[in-house]
């Protein structure tokens, strides 16, 4: 296995086993399940190919949604203040709860790649800034028709239908 110096694994390699785990439960989880028409559960291959394919801040969303589970709507809700400490904090989309996940550190690693680019790039970050910001606006989100159209394109240019 693949260890950091600290003795720790190392992100890529974490975020590799990550993958691995949430491909098989799906898996499991899934089999005998009526699949939607059009869709198909993506290999782990394909899952690397896409997550390595995409910009940091394509990225952290796809991995938001793979990691934590999160609806569309709840992961472009995101704010800084959202994802500070070792928690993120979600405000449930089915129901007015707040609901606490313990941060990852690969994900942890791709927040703060996240960070660096947006302020590399000028942008201002707070705790009431979204996640996901849109490159047009000032401290806007991206809509869900950007976010849908970002992964589409990324699965038409790698081949994955």
């Amino acid at each position: 296995m693949d260890m950091g110096a600290s003795g720790t694994v190392a992100p890529d390699l974490e975020l590799k086993m990550q993958l691995a785990l949430l491909y098989t439960t799906f898996k499991q989880t899934t089999t005998g399940v009526k699949k939607m028409k059009g869709c198909r559960v993506l290999e782990a291959h394909e899952i690397s190919e896409l997550l390595a394919s995409l910009s940091i801040r394509d990225r952290v969303l796809a991995l938001t949604g793979l990691t934590f589970g999160t609806r569309i709507s709840e992961t472009l809700a995101l704010t800084w203040g959202d994802v500070r400490g070792t928690y993120l904090y979600l405000n449930s989309a089915k129901g007015s709860e707040k609901i606490t996940f313990q941060i990852p550190a690969s994900y942890r690693a791709a927040l703060v790649e996240l960070e660096a680019y947006y302020v590399e790039n000028g942008r201002t970050l707070d705790s009431e800034t979204p996640l996901f910001l849109s490159r047009k606006g000032v401290n806007q989100s991206i809509t869900r028709q950007q976010a849908s159209d970002v992964m589409k394109a990324a699965c038409v240019a790698l081949g994955i239908d």
